[in-house]
């Protein structure tokens, strides 16, 4: 219940070749079982009904079938309290399509320590302009909240001073008028 569909696809047609890809999707179905007390793309209903099958092979298929058809449940939903980017690589290593998986232990711990240092994760590649200013402004938030602070004071002092300048010429303008009005 915790294996990709292509590895189900292997043993229906009674050929295994073992990858290393099973492992990630199977450490990122654990993860999420473990974060949800949920399997992925399986309902309790799918359950029900796989464990009412008797053959090995319409078993298989029939999981295969429930995994491409049932969307996975954004972890998130369980478990809100994780990172975004936390959940994008998890469900990077539930992917169907085993190529858009990390495909190596070694790239889901470069993801991690990418996610640890707030940098893009290679995972969630093509990155939206969107999705790279949100990462930047989470690995920089204090020094942006000074910058704006800084410039928001900076716009509150030039504010007053353009006013006061303002209130000058019109005290000039007025006294000046007043002038002409006692001389003529």
């Amino acid at each position: 219940q915790m294996m990709p569909p292509e590895q189900a696809t292997q043993l229906e047609e009674g050929s295994t070749s073992p990858d290393v890809l099973w492992d990630i999707y199977g450490l990122g179905a654990s993860i999420y079982y473990l974060l949800s007390k949920k399997l992925p793309r399986l309902s309790d209903a799918a359950l029900h009904e796989l464990g009412s099958v008797a053959q090995t092979a319409e078993k298989l298929s029939r999981y295969r079938r429930t995994l491409n058809e049932q969307p996975l449940v954004p972890i998130r939903k369980y478990c809100p309290q994780l990172k975004p980017e936390l959940e994008a690589l998890l469900h990077a290593c539930l992917e169907l399509d085993p190529r858009r998986r990390p495909q190596s232990a070694a790239d889901l711990l470069l993801d991690f320590e990418r996610c640890q240092q707030g940098l893009p994760l290679i995972c969630r590649r093509p990155w939206t302009l969107g999705y790279r200013v949100h990462t930047f402004v989470r690995r920089n938030l204090a020094p942006l909240l000074i910058g704006a602070l800084f410039l928001g004071a900076g716009g509150f002092v030039a504010g007053e001073r353009w006013t006061e300048q303002r209130r000058m010429q019109a005290r000039g303008d007025f006294e000046h008028g007043l002038t002409r009005l006692h001389e003529g």
